[in-house]
């Protein structure tokens, strides 16, 4: 994390919240902002911390609870699973802790991000969240391996 940041991309997210209604901490010094999200999955709620650079944004999504050491591989392995073909962003697992975290990042350059850029990223973190949310519960707490929790997710929602 950076002490040197964008004002105008932190005005942009700021805006975004603004508008939205959120409840959120406005910029530190480091260049982050934190607000929470209710989810439909039976996560119910995820912590959304933003990082402002000076030419870039990073969205991380981070779960409630953690993988405990034994079900670590597993969630790797459904991690990995579910990156797999992923347009935009990725799940990360901490080995060390367990915190598991959704994560992507706009690169602005010198532009300002619009509205409707700030709103897919968030947006984006926490609704594949929610997407994947039982299904990594499931590979978390040893009810499902992780290839039939991926599999059984891409068929519900799917349809």
């Amino acid at each position: 994390m950076s002490e040197n940041y964008s004002e105008q991309i932190k005005n942009a997210i700021e805006d975004y919240f603004a508008k939205d209604e959120w409840t959120y901490d406005p910029i530190d010094e480091n260049g982050v902002i934190r607000t929470g999200v209710g989810l439909q999955c039976k996560l119910r709620q995820a912590d959304i911390v933003v990082v402002v650079e000076d030419d870039c944004f990073s969205v991380y999504t981070i779960l409630p609870i953690g993988a405990d050491e034994a079900s670590r591989p597993a969630v790797a392995e459904f991690i990995t699973r579910a990156n797999y073909g992923m347009l935009h962003g990725c799940f990360e697992m901490d080995f060390e802790d367990g915190e598991i975290r959704f994560h992507t990042t706009l690169y602005c350059g010198d532009t300002v991000p619009t509205y409707d850029q700030v709103e897919t990223m968030i947006c984006l973190n926490f609704l594949t969240v929610d997407r994947y949310g039982d299904a990594l519960i499931k590979v978390m707490y040893g009810l499902s391996s992780p290839e039939a929790a991926i599999q059984e997710m891409q068929e519900t929602v799917d349809g």
